[in-house]
Order: structure tokens, then C-alpha cells, then sequence
């Protein structure tokens, strides 16, 4: 397969843990390879796959000196990403899912500000899903395009407008923020919580783009779309503490940020509220304790009620909302 002579190198490192996606590969790394500044490099971790995935990677860029193959046993999407991010050597770092669409000019735009400042720590841009029948939604809605002093502008605005996700593959991510805090990728799910946070927080010059440059998949099979059991459920609960610890840490003390807090435990909730509607017909007694246990974020208002002190009643509605 070519992909034409290309000149143009970004100092980014692409990583992307692989684990039975034979179906879908090969569109993702095209469509990274089809930019018009390619990335330094693309690591492929693959991750113990028991399909074909190694096989589809050989034949396709087994003659490609750009797309980089590590094979692992079976640990993880989060240790794959680790992994990967230990082999790179670019200056900034983009976690791609194998089975996702990056948007043709997103390294283009990116090459653009760290030209103009090679400062800039963290680049955010915009995302849409998409799903089998055809249709989208969109993931990220990024507004104002522009520069911002701190990485945690960002995180908060998202936070605020509440479609803050912590998807590693929503940002590209200056190397050394992650090697010099020790970040990594905790846990087989949700996994990369406390990673993105921290690496928000954690960067200065930032730049947003209103561009969509990235369009997820969703697909019968992923771990998205999986049934859930209680134990993912109450990780689920570990990681916004975990989080909101950090927030606690790294956040003035101020009125804003307080309520920027609210709003992410707020968002949390309503999420996990989400999740056991679609996978229980009446939540058990140890997850409603948990929503209590945060009840210490909600005002005397009855959405507040019902999402932190009523989560059985939530969770109908959710249903009923579907």
C-alpha cells in the first residue's frame, strides 16, 4: 500500500494498544498515515490478541518503517498504552484507540502552534462518535478556539459545559509532562482517569481547536458496549475519588473552582447512573450507599436530591429516558 512520499515529520509518537481489532486496524493506522505531516512514529502495542491482528499488521506495514509493532501478553489497554509510551521518542505523545478515525488535518493544526510556540504543552481538539447505522454524536464540542495559560482551563471548561471525558485520545500530550510525574495508567478499566487529569493539571500553555479531528467508534464488542458487574461499577466510584482528590489538590481554593467540582462529582454520578440502568433492574444496596457517600457536593435543590440521595429514583428515570 503507498501513502506517498512524505516529507513533512511532526514530533509526535502515536500509540495505540491493539486488542483483537483485526477489523478494524488498518483504517485507524491509514488514517493516521494519510495525514498530511506524518507522526515521528506509530506504536502498536499489540496486546495479547487471539484474533489475527498481528497477521493484519504484518501484512499491511510489515514494509513500514514508520508503524512500529510490540506484542505483550494479554495485560490491558491501560499497561499496553504504558508500554508504548516507554518505546516512544517523540516529543509529545497521542494515545489512538485501533479501532477509531483520526481526522485528516490534526496533526496539520497541531505542527501550526507549536510553530508559533514551542511551549505549548497540550493541544485539545474536538470529537464526534459514530455508530454502526450510520449515525453521529458528537464526543468533545471544544468553543473558542485559542490559546490558554494553563492546561486546567481546559479540564474546568469541559467540566463545566459537562462533556469532559477522560479518553486518552482527546489531546496530544507534551512526553516529558508524562515521564518527569511518573503518569501511567491504572487498572484494566477506567483506567485512564487519574492519567488525563493529571495531565491537564499538570501542563501549562495550552491550545483548544474547534475542529473535529477525531471520530470514535462505537461497536457491539468494545468494552463500551460490554455488560457490567458490580466490580466495575464500584471502580468506577474508586476513580472519581481518586480524581476528585486531585482536583482538591491542584485547584485554588476558590469559588469557581469549587463549583467546577460539584459539577464534576454532578457528572459522575449522573454517568454511573447510566450504567446501572442499563445493566440492573434495581440497583444493589452497597452502590446506593456509595451515591451518599457523596452527598456532601449536593445543594437543598431536588435534582441535587434525587441524583445524591435518591440514585434508585435516578436511575428509572435514566431508564425511562433510555
Amino acid at each position: 500500500m503507498s501513502y506517498g512520499s512524505k516529507v513533512k515529520i511532526c514530533p509526535v509518537s502515536v500509540v495505540i494498544p491493539a486488542y483483537n481489532v483485526a477489523g478494524f486496524i488498518v483504517e485507524a493506522i491509514d488514517s493516521l498515515l494519510n495525514q498530511v505531516f506524518s507522526p515521528h512514529e506509530i506504536i502498536v502495542v499489540n496486546d495479547g490478541s487471539t484474533d489475527n491482528t498481528l497477521d493484519v499488521l504484518r501484512e499491511n506495514y510489515g514494509d513500514n518503517s514508520l508503524v512500529k509493532v510490540f506484542s505483550q501478553l494479554n495485560q490491558g489497554a491501560g499497561a499496553a498504552r504504558d508500554k508504548g509510551i516507554e518505546l516512544s521518542s517523540a516529543e509529545y505523545v497521542f494515545c489512538c484507540d485501533p479501532d477509531d478515525v483520526i481526522g485528516p488535518d490534526l496533526f496539520v493544526e497541531f505542527q501550526e502552534k507549536i510553530e508559533l510556540n514551542p511551549l505549548l504543552d497540550l493541544f485539545c481538539f474536538s470529537s464526534i462518535q459514530f455508530f454502526e447505522d450510520g449515525s453521529t454524536a458528537p464526543k468533545v464540542r471544544h468553543k473558542k478556539n485559542g490559546w490558554r495559560k494553563q492546561g486546567r482551563e481546559v479540564l474546568c471548561e469541559m467540566i463545566t459545559r459537562g462533556d469532559y471525558t477522560s479518553a486518552a485520545w482527546t489531546y496530544i500530550l507534551r512526553r516529558s509532562i508524562i515521564l518527569d510525574n511518573n503518569l501511567t495508567f491504572i487498572g484494566r478499566v477506567h483506567e485512564d482517569h487519574v492519567y488525563t487529569a493529571s495531565g491537564y493539571l499538570l501542563s501549562n500553555l495550552a491550545f483548544v481547536t474547534e475542529s473535529v479531528c477525531y471520530f470514535q467508534r462505537s461497536r457491539l464488542g468494545s468494552l463500551t458496549k460490554s455488560k457490567k458487574n458490580d466490580k466495575y461499577i464500584f471502580d468506577r466510584f474508586d476513580a472519581l475519588s481518586e480524581v476528585l482528590s486531585i482536583l482538591d489538590s491542584k485547584l485554588p481554593r476558590e469559588e469557581y473552582y469549587e463549583q467546577v467540582k460539584l459539577k464534576y462529582v454532578r457528572n459522575s454520578l449522573l454517568a454511573v447512573a447510566s450504567i446501572c440502568a442499563e445493566n440492573y433492574k434495581i440497583i444493589p444496596s452497597a452502590i446506593v450507599a456509595k451515591f451518599k457517600e457523596y452527598s456532601y457536593y449536593s445543594v437543598s435543590k431536588m435534582k441535587d436530591i434525587i441524583i445524591f440521595r435518591c440514585p434508585r429514583v435516578l436511575v428509572l428515570i435514566r431508564r425511562f429516558l433510555g
